[in-house]
């Protein structure tokens, strides 16, 4: 309501960045962006100690659309594993939007089609 009546537009969905260029409003809704970036920073931090990855790709409307709680994720990142000795994990934010559970469930099944059909293989080979 106080966004519709700053802008004069009613019922308008905004994207985080056209909220972070209303700075006269930050108070309202920038505790609540820093504490979401923390948590999933750390929910990042402990996937990377746990596993390593070379690779983190964050998906989803929020992330995708808003370079500011990226940044603030690779932010807690940098902070929590300043003493941590591993390989550096790249944190990027995914492209595919809605595409990709369906994509991930595809890329899954393949794997397991796959999978299968080359530990049978190997199997013969070793029975010969």
């Amino acid at each position: 309501k106080i966004l519709a009546e700053e802008t004069g537009q009613a019922d308008t969905a905004y994207s985080i960045d056209q909220l972070l260029r209303l700075k006269k409003y930050h108070d309202l809704f920038l505790p609540a962006l820093n504490e979401y970036s923390y948590l999933l920073g750390l929910l990042c931090l402990n996937m990377i100690k746990m596993i390593n990855p070379g690779m983190l790709i964050l998906s989803g409307s929020v992330i995708e659309n808003s370079p500011y709680i990226l940044d603030r994720v690779k932010q807690v990142i940098r902070e929590g594993s300043a003493d941590i000795p591993f390989s550096n994990t790249t944190l990027v934010a995914g492209k595919l939007a809605e595409e990709a559970g369906l994509r991930g469930a595809i890329a899954m099944a393949l794997q397991v089609i796959f999978e299968s059909e080359m530990a049978s293989a190997k199997q013969e080979r070793r029975r010969k």
